[in-house]
């Protein structure tokens, strides 16, 4: 099948255009689409790889998939995938909810020299999760072994305002 370069421009454009005018909204963005469909086709016509990536560069520019992820999809679609879209992906993560940043202060109150790491594997979640919860959402700080509070409570800063009153007294 000799057909000219500008000829299967024309063919592709026209058989994407007839693609994605039926397709239903989802959350894939259009030009990313608009690419796996095109490669999709490509390999219908069982062009290289080169001649689909120096294909989609000309049409697309800087918008061009990466490379990596071109080859994925003609691997994808030679082995008689044809569907553009993504394989589903797992469990969505357990979310930082109220809840469950209160069962987090309960354990670090309970006892504070957990690690991070035996945070994250009690919750089930990301040891970045869990910094970002320890630091950002409860306001700790991990000294030598303890979590302690950031945010010093008045009733705190006064203990302490009294300890170093004593201790300015014993030096003079």
């Amino acid at each position: 099948m000799a057909m000219g370069f500008h000829m299967l421009f024309v063919c592709i454009l026209f058989w994407t255009c007839l693609a994605i005018g039926d397709r239903s909204k989802d959350d894939m963005d259009d030009n990313v689409r608009r690419q796996r469909i095109q490669i999709h086709f490509c390999v219908s016509l069982r062009l290289t790889g080169v001649k689909i990536i120096h294909w989609l560069c000309l049409h697309h520019g800087a918008a061009t998939l990466h490379l990596s992820t071109i080859y994925h999809w003609i691997a994808r679609f030679q082995s008689g995938n044809n569907s553009a879209k993504d394989k589903p992906q797992g469990s969505c993560p357990l979310k930082l909810t109220p809840q469950v940043i209160n069962q987090i202060r309960q354990a670090v109150t309970a006892d504070p020299t957990l690690s991070i790491k035996e945070l994250s594997v009690w919750f089930g979640l990301g040891m970045a999760t869990i910094h970002w919860c320890l630091h950002k959402k409860l306001h700790l700080k991990k000294r030598p072994s303890r979590w302690i509070p950031h945010h010093l409570t008045t009733t705190h800063r006064l203990v302490w305002v009294n300890v170093y009153r004593r201790l300015l007294a014993l030096h003079r």
